[in-house]
């Protein structure tokens, strides 16, 4: 594996962040940095614990997940399979939270040993080209563990997120997420300095799995299913010289992690910009499709990702009248 590209190291920091006057804030950042302390196999339990308490809690989103692994296995006639699968996407995520607890106290060093790598030539290709590079990923396995493994083996790039509503817990995850020098942009106003990153030969990591609006997405197929899809990758994909390379974690049965990076993807480039952004889209969310089928216990399925219904219903169909429009309706029916 080809040592750091940059000179720079990351520093271990194993301070509480500041959560400020917030009585409550810090009470929870005094819990998560415990929560850190736990070896790794009590804080895999403790989060397979947590994950199941989580998912008996909000059986609202227990529901939900088992109805979305229904939905988009429909092949699948095991009747306990969505139970199995949503119960190991609450698990996994409860993992995962108790593992970037452990990682905000970790060396560099301690971090590099919680995972392997995979394809990692796929990267270091463009990398050697000086091209600016979209990471696309979602949120399979650790996500946070893959921006981290970038930045400390190869060289720190850019995460977009969207700030936490509950600041404690957003400084806290700020602080985890640059451990490698990585810097953070806020979803909202990013698109200038992410094409400036990008034209210097930045590598920008994009989670592109989550539903989002109309005003900012496109309708393409997932799961068999049309899904509101952020657009922004798709329209920054076009920047010439760019590439977009996939790259997913996944937790190991011995608690390890794979991080894979997969070939770079062929972009559609017809001169029709807006036709394009959206082929392109629809082509990002069929490699999150595979990437999911192939460990779908480690998605979050209890995410509504196909809350965001288009104006016109695909194929079009009209929903039953409800309270006054059925009575209206029932009106008009009867009337000559």
């Amino acid at each position: 594996m080809e040592k750091n590209l940059v000179n720079q190291k990351a520093v271990p920091n194993h301070d509480a962040p500041n959560a400020g006057t917030d009585v409550l804030g810090k009470i929870v950042i005094r819990l998560l940095n415990e929560l850190g302390k736990l070896p790794v196999h009590t804080a895999l339990e403790v989060g397979k614990g947590l994950g199941r308490l989580w998912m008996t809690l909000i059986p609202s989103r227990r529901r939900l997940a088992e109805r979305n692994v229904a939905a988009s296995f429909p092949e699948i006639t095991d009747p306990e399979f969505p139970a199995r699968i949503a119960r190991g996407s609450f698990e996994c995520s409860g993992r995962t939270i108790l593992e970037i607890c452990r990682i905000f106290r970790m060396t560099p060093s301690e971090i590099r040993s919680l995972y392997e790598l995979e394809g990692l030539e796929n990267y270091l290709k463009v990398r050697r080209e000086n091209r600016g590079v979209l990471m696309l990923t979602g949120h399979i396995g650790n996500w946070e563990l893959l921006a981290l493994a970038v930045s400390l083996d190869i060289a720190p790039g850019f995460v977009i997120a969207r700030p936490l509503d509950f600041k404690p817990l957003d400084v806290f995850m700020t602080q985890v997420r640059t451990r490698g020098a990585n810097k953070v942009l806020p979803k909202d106003g990013s698109m200038r300095p992410v094409m400036k990153a990008l034209k210097a030969g930045a590598t920008v990591g994009v989670l592109l799995d989550q539903n989002t609006s109309h005003r900012e997405g496109v309708f393409v197929d997932f799961f068999g299913r049309r899904a509101c899809t952020n657009r922004a990758l798709g329209f920054l994909a076009m920047t010439p010289g760019v590439a977009v390379i996939p790259a997913y974690d996944v937790r190991l049965p011995s608690g390890k992690h794979r991080i894979t990076f997969l070939p770079e993807l062929e972009l559609v480039r017809s001169g029709d910009r807006t036709r394009d952004i959206e082929d392109n889209t629809a082509l990002f969310t069929r490699t999150l499709e595979e990437m999911i089928r192939e460990h779908p216990d480690q998605w979050l399925w209890f995410h509504n990702r196909w809350s965001q219904k288009p104006w016109t219903p695909w194929p079009r169909q009209e929903d039953p009248p409800r309270g006054p429009r059925r009575f209206r309706a029932w009106f008009r029916k009867g009337t000559p």
